[in-house]
């Protein structure tokens, strides 16, 4: 535990400026800000790189975002891990009161609500101490290194990284 905390806690920004939000937003205007935060780092990787490794972002009590990376000293971690060890630092996060809402990014294949077909995505669940818990899915493909993005859906989310704060 004291090495995951050692490897995931340090805060990488993605960005090269940090956005607000009101602390009197509502958990839905929260979860917004975060989402708006996020999604084009995942899609600049996509077009650059053609993958990205999940990651998240946080918003705190007075409103700042701020990215999150996890890693666990693997040259090549699996992604399954990384989803893990970002779980976990954001659920210890909540509960000591840092964040009052996440974001946790990953690549997906889902299938998509107009059809039968499946289609990969950039999943990014987003939780928030107000109990509201939604994925949002980005679905895109790649042709010939270019990103093409389908219309986004959002499915209800696990609610787990504020699970604790919202029993007490």
């Amino acid at each position: 535990m004291k090495l995951l905390r050692a490897l995931a806690l340090p805060v990488v920004l993605f960005f090269s400026s940090t956005a607000h939000s009101s602390p009197t937003t509502s958990s839905k205007e929260d979860s917004e800000a975060l989402l708006q935060f996020v999604a084009p780092f995942a899609e600049q990787q996509l077009g650059k790189h053609g993958a990205f490794l999940p990651f998240g972002a946080g918003m705190t009590a007075t409103g700042e975002i701020v990215a999150t990376s996890a890693g666990n000293g693997d040259e090549t971690p699996l992604p399954a891990d990384i989803i893990a060890m970002l779980q976990e630092l954001h659920a210890g996060s909540a509960a000591a009161g840092k964040f009052r809402a996440t974001a946790l990014v990953y690549d997906a294949s889902v299938p998509l609500p107009s059809s039968s077909q499946t289609s990969d995505a950039i999943a990014i669940a987003l939780d928030h101490e107000d109990g509201y818990s939604v994925v949002t899915f980005l679905p895109y493909t790649l042709v010939e290194g270019k990103l093409h993005r389908g219309p986004a859906f959002t499915r209800p989310g696990t609610a787990s990284i504020f699970k604790k704060s919202i029993m007490q």
